[in-house]
């Protein structure tokens, strides 16, 4: 089932992992995901807070495939472009906006995630 968010558009869309596997599958990934990108999260805002853009960029890349896995198509700009701002090595205008976009997405996909698959 594809959430919509209070914008009208998707929230999430499963349908690549339900082509790739069963729904065993389809829940083994979704649990990854909320076990592993909400901290990511945290540690992307972390590494953004200490300037450190090294980390940024590392963990805006590791947590893209997961974006798109999970189809939350939202992001999937974003996290392009944290990953491209970090690599410049300083702080760039609308950075700060667009992890705290992140960090809100992601929370309201895990959020509907839980409550759709009883979590």
């Amino acid at each position: 089932m594809v959430q919509i968010n209070k914008g009208g558009g998707p929230l999430y869309d499963l349908s690549k992992l339900k082509k790739i596997g069963n729904d065993d599958f389809v829940r083994k990934m979704i649990l990854l995901f909320i076990k592993e990108v909400p901290p990511s999260v945290m540690l992307i805002k972390v590494a953004y807070m200490g300037k450190d853009f090294a980390t940024l960029k590392y963990l805006a890349h590791r947590i893209r495939p997961s974006l798109q896995n999970m189809g939350i198509s939202r992001l999937t700009w974003e996290a392009d472009e944290i990953e491209n701002l970090a690599a410049l090595g300083k702080d760039s205008p609308g950075l700060e906006e667009m992890i705290e976009k992140l960090d809100q997405v992601v929370s309201q996909v895990v959020e509907s995630l839980k409550a759709e698959f009883k979590l």
